[in-house]
């Protein structure tokens, strides 16, 4: 009774040691579930709201940004992206919160798109410096969010008005629509468009006159293919920045139906 006693004891913590060691030699090593998600060193779940960020560009320049994140924002679900390119003025450290806060949220908010405004590092925007800055703040960005690459606007006021129809003008395939506020046409020489453009200006510019920006605009009317929309405001100073979120308001439903064609 005893032996047999023993031997039950063995054989159970045999049994107990095979379990514990997996139960089969010949089982292969679990491996790690992989995971559909991108690495989490490559997207982010950030806080909605306004945030301001840099990060060091290829050339060693120092690229800070402002980023708005929508409440809406989901890591498994494609984002638009607004490029807003700030006014002139004297760029302190995240300069270009202020047109996130006054023209671009209250404007285009309801697209629930990811807004990124970087702060110019030469000068005006209508520079190669400033035009690979913003590709490199874009690519940047793409690889930390879930963007919708169909689903990008470039836009800007005064000085990033110019920006915008330089820098859009000549990268026609990074951005589905362009929308300048305020800005003339910085054109280097005769451009083959594609890109749909919605052009926003005041009669009562006293800094930027609209007659370049409305004669522009009047050109691109022979193209029957191209989308574009000339949106004047009668009375509206040019220093009103926040006064323009209206404006741009009206252009969401534009906005929506050039990104449901896409």
């Amino acid at each position: 009774m005893a032996i047999q006693t023993l031997t039950n004891n063995i054989t159970l913590r045999i049994c107990l040691a095979l379990f514990l060691a997996g139960c089969s030699q010949n089982d292969e090593p679990v491996k790690p579930v992989k995971s559909l998600m991108p690495a989490a060193e490559t997207q982010k779940t950030p806080e909605p709201g306004i945030h301001d960020e840099s990060f060091a560009s290829s050339t060693g320049d120092i690229i800070r940004y402002t980023i708005a994140i929508p409440k809406s924002y989901k890591a498994t679900t494609p984002t638009p992206l607004i490029v807003a390119l700030h006014f002139g003025g004297k760029v302190t450290p995240h300069y270009a919160r202020g047109i996130v806060e006054a023209l671009v949220l209250p404007g285009l908010g309801d697209l629930n798109a990811i807004v990124i405004a970087p702060d110019s590092i030469a000068g005006r925007w209508n520079n190669e410096k400033n035009e690979n800055a913003v590709f490199e703040l874009m690519d940047f960005v793409v690889k930390r969010y879930n963007i919708d690459e169909n689903k990008t606007l470039l836009t800007g006021f005064s000085m990033g008005g110019h920006g915008t129809w330089y820098i859009g003008s000549r990268n026609q395939d990074r951005f589905s629509a362009l929308i300048p506020v305020a800005g003339a046409p910085s054109i280097e020489a005769d451009v083959e468009w594609s890109t749909p453009i919605y052009a926003i200006h005041s009669r009562a510019d006293e800094v930027v006159p609209i007659e370049p920006t409305e004669k522009y605009m009047a050109s691109l009317k022979d193209n029957a293919n191209l989308n574009t929309v000339f949106a004047a405001v009668d009375d509206l100073p040019h220093f009103q920045t926040g006064s323009f979120a209206k404006p741009l308001r009206d252009a969401v439903p534009w906005v929506e139906r050039v990104w449901s064609k896409e």
